[in-house]
C-alpha cells in the first residue's frame, strides 16, 4: 500500500491511526478512507485473493454461487447482445446468468482455482483469464462490471482509466460495492481485505476525473443485512478491525422451504421499512459512460 496525498475526490487527506497494522487516509470533504501501513512500523500480513488463502482453496467456496443484491438489479436490464467484461469475476457464475440472457461474455480474476472450477461448471472454456492484456484482445467492450471490487485496489484512478481503455467510446462501466453509509459493517469490510471506505460523491467525483459521465446510481435498502451486521458487530467484532479471510462464526443457512420463504419475508419487509425511511443500506450501484475523446 502506499501512502498518497489526496482523495479520489482530490481533497486533502488527514492521517489517522486505526488499527494495529493500518492507519485510516480520512479525506476532510467526502468521507472516504483509504488504508495505508500503519506509521507505528507493525507490519500487515499481506491478504491474498486466491489460493494463497485457505478460504479461497475450499471447495465449497471455489463452487459457490451467490447472486447478491447488485446482481439481482442488474439482471433486470436488457443483455442481448453486449459483449460484457467481468472483473473480480470470480468462477463466472454472473456471467453464466448473463450469457443465458443473451451477453458475449468474458471475465477477469486472480484466482485461478476458481476461474478453473468455472471454465468446467459453466463451460467458460476460452472466456476466463488472470491477465487482462489476454482479454483485451476481444474488446472493445460495451460493458465492464466491478461489483465488490474496487474497494480491493489501492489505486482506484489508474483502475479505472485502464478500465476505459477496454470499452468503445460511449461503453459502459458498472461499479457496485459498500459505502459509507454501511454503518455498521461486516467483517470482511476491513483492511486489509478492504484497501478503501468509499463514499458516493467521492466515487462519482473519481468516474469524472477518469473520463465517465455517471448516468445513474441506485442504493440497497437492506434492513435485515443492516439487522445482521448490526448484531454481528455488536456481538463478535467490537474490537476487531482488521481482516484476513478467517472465519469464526457462521452465518445461519436457510435451506428448508419453509425457513427460505421467512427469510425472504423477513427481507422484503425489512427492505419495506428502509424504503419508507428512506435509509440506504449497506451497497451502492454507479453507471457511467465513456466520454469521447475529443
Amino acid at each position: 500500500m502506499t501512502t498518497r496525498e489526496h482523495c479520489i475526490c482530490l481533497a486533502p487527506l488527514n492521517r489517522q491511526p486505526f488499527s494495529k497494522h493500518f492507519d485510516a487516509l480520512c479525506c476532510t470533504q467526502c468521507g472516504s478512507r483509504h488504508f495505508v501501513a500503519a506509521s507505528n512500523g507493525a507490519a500487515a500480513p499481506e491478504f491474498k485473493y486466491d489460493g494463497g488463502n485457505g478460504k479461497y482453496t475450499q471447495k465449497d467456496y471455489l463452487y459457490g454461487k451467490q447472486l447478491r443484491w447488485a446482481h439481482n438489479e442488474l439482471l433486470r436490464q436488457q443483455w442481448t447482445g453486449r459483449k460484457i467484461l467481468e472483473i473480480g469475476c470470480f468462477n463466472g457464475f454472473f456471467l453464466d446468468e448473463l450469457r443465458k440472457r443473451g451477453a458475449n461474455v468474458y471475465g477477469f480474476d486472480v484466482n485461478r482455482e476458481a476461474l478453473a472450477v468455472g471454465r468446467d461448471l459453466f463451460n467458460l472454456v476460452g472466456r476466463l483469464d488472470t491477465s487482462l492484456p489476454n482479454l483485451s484482445c476481444h474488446g472493445p467492450f460495451d460493458d465492464v462490471l466491478c461489483i465488490d471490487v474496487l474497494e480491493h485496489v489501492d489505486q482506484p484512478e489508474a483502475f479505472l482509466k485502464e478500465m476505459s481503455t477496454l470499452l468503445h467510446p460511449g461503453g459502459r462501466i458498472v461499479v457496485a460495492g459498500p459505502t459509507i453509509e454501511r454503518r455498521f459493517r461486516d467483517k470482511s469490510d476491513y483492511p486489509p481485505h478492504h484497501k478503501w471506505w468509499f463514499s458516493r460523491p467521492g466515487l462519482s467525483t473519481c468516474l469524472a476525473h477518469c473520463g465517465f459521465k455517471l448516468t445513474s446510481t441506485s442504493v440497497q435498502r437492506d434492513g435485515l443485512l443492516f439487522l445482521r451486521n448490526f448484531l454481528g458487530k455488536t456481538i463478535h467484532g467490537l474490537r476487531n478491525r482488521e481482516f484476513y479471510g478467517e472465519v469464526k462464526f457462521a452465518t445461519p443457512r436457510f435451506d428448508g422451504v419453509i425457513s427460505h420463504h421467512l427469510y425472504n419475508g423477513l427481507s422484503a419487509l425489512g427492505t419495506l421499512l428502509f424504503t419508507m425511511l428512506r435509509i440506504s443500506y449497506c451497497s451502492t450501484i454507479l453507471e457511467a459512460i465513456k466520454v469521447p475523446a475529443e
